[in-house]
């Protein structure tokens, strides 16, 4: 694996670690269960929705990391082309 596609991974890891525990201390707390059965069910749902948040910002991430990529590389090319017509 490249080196580039090893910080992606880490920081689209980061990122959704992250969000999700955002998530989950923000529905922890909002929220005051006053019975087994919603204790259960908000935290599954906690768990659920944490999970797709930290998906989705994981996504997010890698995206954006691609476009910062090919920004820095097509400036790069453009910084190298220019270097070529002025010698």
């Amino acid at each position: 694996m490249k080196k580039l596609e090893i910080a992606k991974k880490v920081v689209a890891t980061v990122a959704g670690l992250g969000a999700g525990s955002i998530a989950t201390q923000v529905i922890k707390n909002n929220s005051a269960p006053t019975s087994k059965l919603q204790v259960v069910t908000m935290t599954v749902g906690m768990v659920a929705l944490s999970g797709l948040v930290g998906v989705a910002a994981s996504r997010y991430t890698e995206h954006e990391f691609d476009g910062a990529v090919e920004s820095v590389k097509k400036l790069m090319a453009d910084i190298k082309k220019e270097e070529t017509l002025e010698a």
